[in-house]
């Protein structure tokens, strides 16, 4: 298995705690590029997301759209944090 690096997006929401979407994902300097050259994936969009248990930030969803495709907001944060406190 492979950890994702704290300097990346899903670091960022990892070490602040905080949940975010991002417009053009490949060109925000915390984006794993490495990630993108091991995959042949390209991202446009991501929604970062903070997973909780008991208040404490134990990992990160993260949700990519690919290039081309409509991309994700900050919309899509709330409602998908609402699924995730379902869980």
């Amino acid at each position: 298995s492979k950890i994702i690096p704290l300097k990346s997006l899903a670091g960022r929401c990892f070490t602040s705690a905080k949940s975010f979407a991002v417009a053009n994902a490949s060109g925000n300097p915390d984006h794993f590029k490495a990630g993108e050259t091991l995959s042949g994936y390209r991202p446009a969009t991501t929604l970062n997301l903070a997973v909780r248990h008991d208040g404490e930030v134990v990992g990160v969803l993260q949700l990519l759209s690919r290039e081309g495709e409509q991309g994700f907001s900050d919309n899509d944060v709330a409602r998908v944090e609402t699924m995730l406190g379902q869980i």
